[in-house]
């Protein structure tokens, strides 16, 4: 079922606020890449933007619009024209009001009050918890229970080693390394020897990257290091890109960037927060149910993340 305004139009229920000041005043073109039952990709040269339906957070770049039919319903195909205005979005018969839509800031840069709880080791076995109760086993979870000494037993027997982190071992030690001894061009490297790797749409490494950077970001935001921070992850985030698909890589760059989905934003800031583990452990399980492996696979980064 969709809504529609008198005009015809299907409004927008709320904006990424980045997306709505980059549309140029005369609006500029676009063009459908792909089509799901539940988003609608868009090629424009502000990059890639998303229409999803009221059911879906809010993504960096994206529109939730007042629709729960799944978009090829529609008759949205790949290849079809559309146009990006300012008030309003269209593709093929579909037209988007989004003059009245919410915009939402999505910038983890812009959250003044991040800190580094005193708990955070704590906080971050509660996140580990939800991984091991609610996630699923087929992407990067294991190394959550695998990688580091000390690391909790509880979950190792549910989440061996499946033959993509058994690939990816070497690989995310390496950029570990690098992270940790701040070797700027390894960092680079490391990241871009990682990305496309894994199931999925977007790939689990994808994911995984996407998690550990916005983690990353959270606790340079906490820090006062947020600049210097985001200059490491725009690094990784780039070189990523160009070794996945055009979907991934769209969000390694805005994950880079600071620009994070709002289940992903509201985690974070509970984790870098002196608020209740249990709101913590809410966020994540929000985070955790979307798509097969990619929620997991993100909540896994963040748990690594968060350390660096």
């Amino acid at each position: 079922m969709c809504r529609e305004t008198d005009e015809g139009a299907v409004p927008a229920l709320e904006i990424c606020n980045s997306l709505r000041r980059s549309i140029p005043a005369g609006g500029c073109p676009a063009t459908v890449h792909s089509v799901f039952d539940r988003a609608v990709n868009l090629v424009t040269p502000l990059g890639l933007v998303t229409l999803l339906p009221k059911c879906r957070p809010l993504y960096p770049f994206s529109v939730r619009i007042d629709i729960d039919i799944p978009f090829p319903a529609l008759g949205l195909r790949p290849d079809m024209s559309a146009m990006l205005l300012p008030g309003e979005a269209a593709a093929g018969e579909l037209r988007v009001d989004m003059a009245d839509a919410a915009a939402t800031d999505l910038s983890v840069l812009d959250r003044k009050e991040l800190i580094v709880p005193h708990d955070l080791s704590d906080r971050l076995e509660r996140l580990a918890g939800v991984i091991g109760e609610e996630g699923k086993p087929e992407g990067m979870a294991p190394l959550v229970f695998h990688l580091e000494e000390g690391s909790s037993a509880d979950y190792a027997e549910r989440f061996p080693h499946n033959h993509y982190t058994a690939f990816l071992l070497p690989r995310v030690r390496r950029l570990f390394d690098a992270l940790h001894t701040g070797q700027i061009v390894e960092i680079s490297a490391a990241a871009g020897a990682m990305a496309g790797c894994g199931p999925g749409l977007t790939p689990s490494s994808d994911d995984f990257l996407c998690g550990m950077m916005a983690a990353m970001l959270a606790r340079g935001g906490a820090r006062g290091r947020v600049l210097r921070t985001m200059d490491i992850t725009q690094r990784m985030g780039y070189a990523a890109r160009v070794k996945t698909n055009v979907i991934s890589g769209s969000f390694l760059v805005r994950s880079s960037q600071g620009l994070l989905s709002a289940d992903v934003l509201d985690t974070v800031g509970q984790l870098f927060s002196n608020g209740p583990t249990q709101s913590l452990e809410s966020a994540a399980s929000r985070v955790i149910s979307f798509g097969e492996t990619s929620g997991t696979d993100i909540l896994s980064g963040i748990y690594f993340g968060a350390k660096i």
